[in-house]
């Protein structure tokens, strides 16, 4: 091979690459956020940044990261827990549910009052598959519902009273832009 070709081969292979990067800089396709997002024909960058809005926590490493046992007791004042493993998030979980079902549980936050039917067991949501499958139903039937405006409806995900949907699918949007290397 010549060496003008060797060189436009390189070029071309590293255009290749970088395209592929600017789709996928992070990798997520190919995580369980790649796959759940595909099931649900969901951006998984999307998905992802509702879970960093709803539970992101500095794990030890220093990454910012979404929290599989988050659990958030919603009322006049709202306190956050973030168990550091499965058993505690479910000594948490079964204290709290004796006060209240208005608990938002896990990595994506579900409303156990509003979404429990969707789950044999609270919890089922501690479980990072299970929570994820459910937020991507529930973004899915949230973003059908304004099919001409993402950004109502992601954020119905949220809340559905129009000006708190519209500034967290605005937090959303723009993360989803950040992780991508957009902004």
């Amino acid at each position: 091979m010549r060496r003008g070709s060797k060189i436009l081969l390189a070029i071309l292979l590293l255009g290749s690459l970088r395209a592929h990067a600017s789709e996928d800089p992070l990798g997520i396709h190919q995580t369980i956020w790649g796959r759940v997002a595909e099931i649900h024909d969901l951006d998984p960058y999307q998905l992802y940044s509702v879970a960093l809005v709803e539970a992101r926590r500095k794990w030890r490493d220093g990454l910012v990261r979404p929290w599989p046992w988050a659990i958030t007791k919603n009322g006049k004042a709202p306190k956050s827990y973030y168990p550091e493993s499965r058993e505690e998030a479910q000594r948490i979980l079964d204290q709290l549910l004796q006060e209240t079902t208005n608990l938002d549980i896990g990595m994506m936050q579900i409303n156990y009052h509003w979404h429990g039917h969707r789950v044999a067991n609270p919890a089922d949501l501690l479980d990072m598959q299970t929570n994820l499958e459910v937020a991507a139903m529930i973004l899915t039937e949230a973003l059908a519902s304004a099919p001409a405006d993402p950004e109502l409806g992601i954020g119905r995900y949220h809340s559905w009273q129009p000006s708190r949907a519209r500034k967290y699918g605005k937090r959303v949007i723009f993360l989803t832009e950040v992780l991508r290397g957009g902004r």
